[in-house]
């Protein structure tokens, strides 16, 4: 699984290769960020990613290369990766349904491409699943979330949310006064957490409990077979390279109508 990870990120950062154009690739000055929250039935994954520019991402290679040999173990990106979660989750706010999160992250991945000194942008994905409580009886659910994260020479944010087999959302929108009309999934700005860390964002959603999935006891219910974590694994893999492959494809199309 940690080998996929880090594939998937390597494949990023080939696909984000040549000149930056509409954040295709990645910034050469700036460090972006990408937020992502996907419920399932009875759980929330938010993924947060700081994706390193060409010229930071470049003096941030050199501080992981510990021993000076050039090249990066991985010891030596993990230890930076670890270090980024824990300077990011006391500055991000998480609440679902009332009560107050913990952000404690379950999976922190550095894809390096090459794990190289002298290579540039990188991404650090860190993800955290929270599960929903009483999930087969509670079927409709809020969240909010802030962002109180300040990256250096930050460029451009992505928060983004998205929808799963049998979980529909009702309310997506910056801030928490009123209901906006039509459901906006997909928020972009410049510079820093930005409306996140003042106003925050607010997601409300509803689960048809026919065809949501349900991933079983790590969310306080009984196994229904034994293979439900290498399920969840799988689904885990399966959403994030269809995440990754839409954000490719959307950028590049980008691209393609500005010339």
């Amino acid at each position: 699984m940690r080998r996929r990870a880090r594939l998937i990120a390597g494949a990023i950062a080939l696909l984000a290769g040549g000149p930056a154009s509409g954040h295709v690739a990645p910034s050469e000055r700036e460090n972006n960020r990408y937020v992502l929250l996907a419920p399932l039935g009875d759980r929330l994954r938010l993924v947060y990613t700081v994706y390193m520019g060409q010229v930071p991402g470049r003096r941030a290679r050199q501080r992981m290369d510990r021993d000076g040999d050039g090249r990066i173990s991985d010891a030596e990106a993990d230890e930076y990766g670890r270090q980024t979660a824990a300077q990011a989750a006391p500055r991000l706010s998480l609440e679902v349904d009332g009560r107050q999160v913990p952000i404690v992250w379950q999976e922190v991945d550095v894809g390096l491409g090459q794990p190289v000194t002298d290579a540039g942008a990188f991404a650090v994905d860190m993800v955290v699943w929270v599960c929903f409580e009483r999930p087969r009886e509670r079927l409709e659910h809020r969240v909010r979330f802030h962002d109180r994260f300040h990256l250096p020479d930050p460029g451009e944010t992505e928060l983004r949310a998205e929808e799963s087999p049998g979980v529909r959302i009702t309310r997506s929108q910056l801030g928490d006064a009123g209901k906006s009309g039509a459901v906006r999934l997909d928020f972009r700005w410049m510079g820093g957490p930005g409306p996140a860390e003042t106003d925050g964002y607010t997601l409300e959603l509803a689960v048809d409990p026919a065809l949501a999935t349900f991933t079983g006891e790590s969310c306080g219910e009984p196994a229904e077979q034994s293979q439900l974590a290498p399920r969840l694994i799988a689904l885990t893999g399966a959403l994030l390279a269809i995440g990754i492959a839409l954000w490719v494809i959307r950028r590049r199309s980008k691209v393609k109508g500005r010339k």
